[in-house]
């Protein structure tokens, strides 16, 4: 697992191209569909997690899905 910033803050640009770099290699490794749906914890149990600056970053990448 990638360490997460405070709720407050982005991931560093590093940590973002490490996620995505992993969600690319599981579909190239075939460990995830191509049409995999990516959700915030928060979209599927009541918490602040991933934080609200993570939660907006990642709901503008190709495979979120809301809720």
């Amino acid at each position: 697992l990638l360490p997460l910033p405070p709720p407050d803050r982005v991931p560093t640009p590093q940590a973002i191209r490490a996620a995505q770099g992993l969600l690319a290699c599981g579909v190239a490794q075939g460990a995830l569909r191509s049409n995999y749906v990516l959700k915030g914890h928060r979209d599927v149990q009541r918490t602040l997690s991933p934080g609200n600056q993570l939660y907006h970053l990642i709901q503008n990448w190709p495979h979120y899905r809301s809720p």
